[in-house]
């Protein structure tokens, strides 16, 4: 956000759009890095929390360890929509990606997480479910609106301090 905004109040458009795009691709690989790494990892992850010794010890390992394979897809998703929304921002575009947000999060992410959870009986496992489709959502729309602009060459107006 602050490189974007930096870039776009000197009016620079290319160095604008490359912090974002930059950034999208910096997040991207580092997300789908720990994506990965918590998929290959997420038994052994959860058991470190876990006491083996409770009787019911291995209904919660394999519940945390499917709940972390949401999770895993969840975080990449959530980590490419909050850059996107940066980059919106530092560009002073809010209005739009925030209602963008909105319906992403509360309309396809709650609506989504309820139905899943109570409507399909799929419990904890389907709010993440929901919670990742609202994410998703946001995600490829705030990109799709990065890109709208870079398409668009838009640079806010400055703002002139009286």
């Amino acid at each position: 956000m602050v490189r974007v905004g930096h870039a776009a109040g000197r009016r620079d458009f290319q160095a604008a759009y490359r912090a974002g795009w930059m950034a999208l691709g910096v997040t991207c690989g580092f997300m789908a890095t720990t994506t990965l790494i918590i998929l290959s990892t997420q038994t052994v992850f959860a058991s470190l929390f876990l006491d083996g010794a409770q009787a019911d010890s291995e209904q919660v390992l394999a519940l945390a360890a499917s709940l972390l394979f949401l999770a895993a897809f969840f975080q990449l998703a959530d980590g490419l929509q909050a850059v996107a929304a940066g980059a919106l921002r530092g560009l002073n575009d809010t209005a739009v990606p925030m209602v963008m947000a909105a319906l992403s999060y509360w309309g396809v992410g709650a609506g989504s997480a309820l139905w899943l959870a109570f409507g399909l009986n799929l419990g904890a496992h389907g709010i993440w479910m929901g919670f990742i489709a609202g994410l998703t959502c946001a995600a490829i729309l705030l990109i799709w609106r990065f890109d709208r602009q870079w398409r668009r060459k838009y640079l806010p107006e400055p703002v002139r301090s009286g």
